[in-house]
């Protein structure tokens, strides 16, 4: 994995790669309007009814730049880096 860093922690695992940040999460039995993804200059939270999650990104992000994605159970949100 040439210039991407992954760190996995309870909850998910952020892929921090040279332009964008991405934040993965198996989460099976939702579906994609269930969650709420919010990216704020340094952290990103996600809730979905019982679901709370905030972890820090390591680096400073454009939260306006923030994507998500929910297909067969995995959440992805992916937030470009404040270059």
């Amino acid at each position: 994995m040439d210039g991407l860093r992954s760190k996995e922690a309870d909850g998910g695992e952020l892929i921090e790669g040279p332009d964008a940040v991405t934040f993965v999460l198996m989460a099976p039995g939702y579906s994609g309007r269930d969650f709420r993804a919010t990216a704020e200059a340094d952290r990103l939270k996600v809730e979905a009814y019982d679901l709370k999650i905030e972890r820090p990104l390591g680096c400073t992000v454009v939260p306006s730049s923030a994507r998500s994605t929910y297909i067969n159970g995995v959440l992805s949100v992916r937030v470009d880096k404040k270059l």
